[in-house]
């Protein structure tokens, strides 16, 4: 009967020592999948987090590349504008041009025509009015012929 107590404590010490240990690896693994379920929810979180800011990023870029487009649309326009404003003007002053060296001509036709009258021409003087430094011969013509 002693065997048979030994028998039985030596088996209750078995059961124990199972007992014990499949309550451990059960708390490990409780803990385990507690740590698991915690890492995952901290990394649905970190993902929520990474695919908002991808997001806000898109939107973000469409945005800086709608208006980098509005921007550049509104250059490419001031340009026209400056360009047609550009050639506005150099149609103007060539016009003011032609109206200067038209009103140069009949102020020099003038000049000659009294020159002539008063018989006082020089022969060199009417072909250097068409020269481009007329102005100069035609004032070294005046001092030339003028008294004094």
């Amino acid at each position: 009967m002693q065997r048979l107590d030994t028998y039985d404590t030596r088996n209750s010490d078995i059961q124990r020592t199972i007992v014990d240990h499949i309550e451990t690896s059960l708390a490990r693994h409780s803990d385990t999948h507690k740590t698991v379920a915690e890492q995952s929810r901290h990394m649905d979180e970190a993902t929520d987090a990474l695919s908002k800011q991808l997001y806000e990023f898109q939107l973000e870029s469409k945005k800086d590349r709608a208006d980098m487009g509005t921007r550049l649309s509104e250059l490419v326009e001031n340009d026209k504008e400056i360009h047609t404003q550009q050639q506005s003007l150099i149609a103007q002053t060539l016009q003011q041009q032609e109206n200067i060296n038209a009103k140069l001509d009949q102020v020099f036709k003038r000049l000659e025509d009294l020159e002539t009258k008063q018989g006082r021409v020089r022969p060199d003087f009417l072909p250097s009015r068409d020269s481009p430094q007329r102005g100069g011969e035609f004032i070294d013509t005046i001092k030339s012929s003028s008294p004094g």
